[in-house]
């Protein structure tokens, strides 16, 4: 089948590890050039590259490069893929308008990455939304994770769970899902625009690293305000009640806040808010989770189990891992491995211990870490939401 095109991604480009990247971009104009596509008319980017160490004595680099056309050119799509050659689109979120006047400004309710995203979309589109978290700034959550961890008094409302930037805030900032949705490159193209390093655009596990990504998140939420936004800390949802008109008046702990719609993105740990939509009789569906512990060992003993005698070698990195293994319909499997981080005390309950993982950009800690954590299903918990965060609970 023919179809005109104008960008191509060409995959599974493997050369030696230390190779430089204008080997990869060269091969690739080759290929290019067997397709009758003249180099001359191409722009080159490395799109993703990753390390293959399966055999320690030969690590290879794979890489895939994005190639760009000056003027869409007629190709055979059949040809192309017998190559590790396809036509690429890269997209931007479709903006749909309504036609109906909303009643007031759009209210988002936590300040995580969703909360964070619709808020930005929506404030780009000239909705002035009014975003509320119920924990506080960057700078305020830095103050009151250090206070707990030297004087162990937790502040329930600000910590590692809430807050600006949401738990991802005090984590390895990785970028990882195992989904192909081809607007995973707006979130990373967005991130890099407010600070985030370059090398997230072209990296197979992109990492921003919980140093950087503090000022990744406050430009983010700067620019929501500069845009007309509302940021409300220290702010929780406590109900909401819908007028006559369908207008909506959300109860926080700050006062009642009138708003046209609301979007709730309070994430996992707001356990009052699900009890409270409960309460109103909403429909709220058990889905699988999983719990775990996490694991602590030396970096160098991660590195030369991976790369053997080239351990170290700047070229390679820090090593990471990623274990799974699946029984029936449960599994059980390594998340959020973070190499030359630590573990951190992320409770958001009193009473509870809950751990989490943390590196910085450089990721040059003594140690790694990762969960190993286990699949609970909704038949464990009598396929009930509350029962389910009632074990969640008691785990804890």
């Amino acid at each position: 089948m023919r179809k005109k095109v104008n960008t191509f991604l060409v995959s599974n480009l493997s050369l030696p590890f230390d190779a430089e990247d204008s080997a990869f971009l060269h091969i690739a104009g080759q290929k290019m050039k067997r397709m009758g596509i003249s180099p001359d008319m191409l722009h080159f980017q490395i799109y993703k590259k990753s390390i293959d160490a399966r055999n320690k004595e030969d690590i290879k680099a794979v890489c895939s490069v994005l190639i760009r056309v000056s003027e869409a050119v007629s190709v055979d799509t059949d040809r192309l893929a017998r190559a590790s050659i396809k036509p690429f689109e890269e997209k931007e979120p479709e903006i749909v308008f309504g036609n109906e006047k909303m009643m007031g400004r759009p209210l988002v309710v936590g300040m995580g990455p969703c909360g964070m995203f619709a808020a930005l979309m929506l404030a780009e589109q000239g909705y002035r939304p009014i975003l509320i978290d119920r924990g506080g700034d960057v700078e305020d959550r830095v103050m009151q994770v250090d206070r707990f961890y030297r004087e162990k008094i937790l502040d329930t409302s600000t910590n590692i769970q809430f807050g600006a930037g949401g738990a991802g805030t005090f984590s390895d900032g990785k970028l990882v899902t195992r989904i192909g949705d081809e607007l995973c490159g707006y979130v990373l193209h967005t991130l890099y625009r407010f600070g985030a390093p370059d090398d997230i655009l072209t990296r197979a596990k992109p990492h921003i690293g919980t140093d950087v990504l503090r000022g990744v998140v406050s430009r983010i939420l700067s620019r929501i305000k500069e845009l007309g936004g509302t940021l409300i800390y220290r702010c929780c949802l406590e109900g909401f009640s819908v007028g006559a008109n369908r207008e909506i008046t959300v109860k926080t702990s700050c006062g009642d806040i009138a708003c046209g719609c609301v979007i709730l993105a309070v994430g996992h740990s707001a356990r009052d808010t699900y009890a409270m939509l409960g309460e109103k009789n909403f429909a709220l569906v058990p889905k699988a989770f999983s719990v775990g512990v996490r694991v602590e060992h030396l970096q160098e003993d991660v590195d030369r189990s991976l790369f053997g005698r080239l351990a170290g070698h700047p070229k390679l990195g820090k090593g990471e891992y990623n274990l799974s293994y699946t029984g029936g319909e449960r599994g059980v499997y390594t998340f959020c491995m973070c190499p030359g981080g630590e573990v951190v005390a992320a409770a958001s309950e009193e009473g509870g211990v809950v751990v989490n993982g943390m590196s910085r950009y450089a990721r040059d800690g003594k140690n790694a870490n990762a969960a190993v954590a286990v699949s609970v299903l909704p038949s464990d918990c009598g396929n009930n939401v509350f029962s389910a965060i009632a074990f969640q609970r008691e785990l804890e």
